[in-house]
C-alpha cells in the first residue's frame, strides 16, 4: 500500500495518482484525478478517503468552483467531467 504525505498527515493512496490536486473552497478537503480514472476528496482532518467519480479513461485534471460546490475533472481522452 502507497502513503502519501497532505499537509502533515498520512493518507492511504489506492489509486495511483497522476493528475491534479486541488484544494476545495473550504480548505479542509483536496480533491485529486488518478490515472485509474477515479477522483476522490480527501479531508486533511481525518485523512479520510472519498471516491466521487470514475471514469472510463485516466483522469489528468480537477479544479473546483471558490465554494468547492462543483468539481471539474479532465480525462486524457480530452472528455471533461463537471460534479
Amino acid at each position: 500500500m502507497q502513503r502519501r504525505v497532505i499537509v502533515g498527515r498520512m493518507i492511504d493512496v489506492a489509486d495511483r495518482l497522476g493528475g491534479d490536486l486541488c484544494w476545495l473552497g473550504e480548505g479542509m478537503r483536496v480533491a485529486a484525478a488518478s490515472l485509474s480514472g477515479r477522483a476522490m476528496i480527501w479531508n486533511v482532518d481525518t485523512g479520510d478517503r472519498e471516491i466521487i467519480f470514475s471514469a472510463p479513461d485516466p483522469l489528468w485534471a480537477v479544479a473546483t468552483s471558490p465554494d468547492g460546490s462543483n468539481i471539474l475533472l479532465g480525462s486524457a481522452s480530452g472528455r471533461v467531467y463537471l460534479r
